[in-house]
């Protein structure tokens, strides 16, 4: 699987479901008006994928054909990524996206537009696309991601298929409180996961809150110079017997430090905590090193 479709599947799933029926049906849309969440970029490039593959499974993109590496890479040559400059999607940049649409692809009989912070787009520039867009050949995509839809020229909007990506942070939150989780443990685990909800599955959240309150219960030893602090980490190392779970640990204990640190020591310890984490990621065991952050601030 791909990177992009890996992304998706663990983000937002039931969208990704969702485009890949209509992609099986071949019933893709000229014009989306894609809002909400920062994973409409990468839905944006799938879906482009869709349209360039090579060598399709199922109907759907492979993902590692020349094709869907080069959109991947925003490299394709009949795709079309625009970004504001100085804040704003100049009419300049229309009017060079239309002489390019008027022709003929360079690798292909399709072309696809990508319009970034859309919302910033000139409303003569807006204005200059509705020709297209009212008269579409079926051989061009326009994509338009925004997190300000309301902001849109509602000759955009009426022309283009809406589609919402929820925050997956809110999602995980109310997903995480209806399992009758408290509030503070809901938005600890948000933080924590940043999106990579296949933790959930390979470590538990079981394991996550209970390392919490037991790395919480070990900063108070440390913070104070108790000398237990030492052996007491041991035992909690001891319990992260994995890749995945010494990650997650390092990273439960950079939450503490950042939340429950006084400002002026919290970026030394932080500073240290990301040495110890180098060390880790260069295969040296993760009590060995952490020893050199414990004997710098204990």
């Amino acid at each position: 699987m791909s990177s992009l479709y890996q992304g998706l599947q663990e983000s937002q799933a039931n969208l990704l479901h969702r485009f890949q029926k209509i992609i099986q049906a071949n019933k893709l849309s000229h014009a989306y008006l894609f809002a909400g969440g920062k994973e409409t970029f990468d839905m944006a490039l799938y879906l482009t994928q869709s349209i360039y593959c090579e060598k399709r499974i199922d109907g759907l993109p492979c993902g590692h054909c020349r094709s869907c590496k080069l959109v991947a890479a925003q490299a394709f040559p009949d795709l079309h990524v625009v970004s504001p400059a100085n804040r704003v999607i100049r009419t300049d940049q229309i009017k060079s996206l239309l002489e390019q649409a008027s022709q003929s692809g360079l690798e292909s009989t399709h072309q696809v537009f990508i319009f970034q912070d859309a919302d910033m787009m000139h409303v003569n520039g807006a204005n200059a696309l509705l020709k297209s867009m009212e008269e579409p050949t079926g051989q061009q995509h326009f994509f338009f991601l925004t997190k300000a839809s309301e902001k849109i020229l509602p000759t955009i909007q009426s022309r283009s298929q809406y589609v919402y990506f929820p925050d997956l942070g809110q999602v995980l939150v109310a997903e995480f409180e209806s399992q009758g989780l408290l509030k503070t443990q809901a938005q600890f685990l948000n933080t924590l996961l940043q999106g990579n909800v296949r933790m959930l599955d390979t470590v538990g959240q079981g394991w996550m809150l209970e390392m919490e309150v037991q790395l919480a219960a070990w900063l108070q030893l440390f913070l104070k110079g108790n000398v237990k602090a030492f052996p007491a980490l041991a035992a909690l190392v001891a319990q992260a017997d994995d890749r995945d779970k010494q990650s997650l640990f390092l990273d439960i204990l950079e939450i503490q430090l950042g939340q429950k640190v006084e400002v002026g020591k919290r970026w030394i310890l932080l500073k240290d905590l990301m040495e110890a984490r180098t060390t880790w990621q260069a295969n040296v065991p993760l009590l060995m090193s952490l020893e050199r952050f414990l004997l710098k601030n204990l």
